[in-house]
């Protein structure tokens, strides 16, 4: 089955669901122009560097005010070919009307390869407060604050992580969004990772 129809079939299976929920949904599919990792250790300074890369994400109402969310997004950085792959679900909250309250946990799944030095794959969960505001017709701003808290081996990174964005609808059906996502994380020896995707892609809207 071809990547199309199993799109198109996991759209149909949502369509009675959705069809009786409240908040609209969304299914996008985009390009990643710029992601961005900065590392900062204490006693030795920082270094960030660039790339770009791809992914999807859904968010599909599944009941009067719940929320399901799920996303899959891939970036390798230009020097170093260092790969970041996150993979999220989640389960929320969202109120109905032209602004809209809600709140989101997630599971997050993040893995970092770096060539020559091997693999990282810390996972764990992501608490977020979400205000959605329809401006005018077809055009919708978002923002998204929360918190990530994420383990491996007995080491956790975890702090802030804040997106913000804006999607603009031609149609009913179809439109585009442009977003932005900003992760600051530090473990206990106080090293810090931060991450940033700007975001941008083609967006099909179903729901009410």
């Amino acid at each position: 089955m071809t990547m199309s129809k199993m799109l198109g079939a996991g759209l149909l299976a949502l369509a009675p669901v959705v069809s009786h929920a409240g908040a609209p949904g969304y299914f996008d599919l985009y390009f990643i122009p710029q992601a961005n990792l900065e590392v900062t250790v204490p006693g030795f300074g920082s270094a960030d560097e660039d790339g770009d890369g791809f992914g999807g994400k859904l968010m599909a109402p599944v009941s009067e005010m719940g929320v399901l969310s799920a996303e899959y997004q891939a970036a390798k950085l230009d020097d170093s070919d260092t790969e970041i792959k996150q993979l999220r679900f989640g389960l929320g909250v969202m109120t109905n009307g032209p602004a809209r309250l809600g709140a989101l946990a997630e599971y997050i799944n993040m893995e970092l390869e770096v060539p020559g030095v091997g693999k990282s794959k810390p996972d764990g969960f992501g608490l977020h407060g979400r205000l959605e505001f329809d401006v005018a017709p077809g055009f919708v701003l978002h923002g998204q604050v929360g918190y990530v808290n994420l383990k491996e081996d007995g080491s956790t990174l975890e702090g802030l992580e804040i997106n913000a964005g804006v999607g603009v609808a031609f149609t009913s059906a179809v439109g585009l969004f442009l977003d932005y996502r900003l992760s600051q994380l530090e473990d206990e020896t106080d090293v810090e990772l931060d991450l940033s995707d700007l975001r941008v892609g083609f967006r099909v809207n179903f729901g009410p």
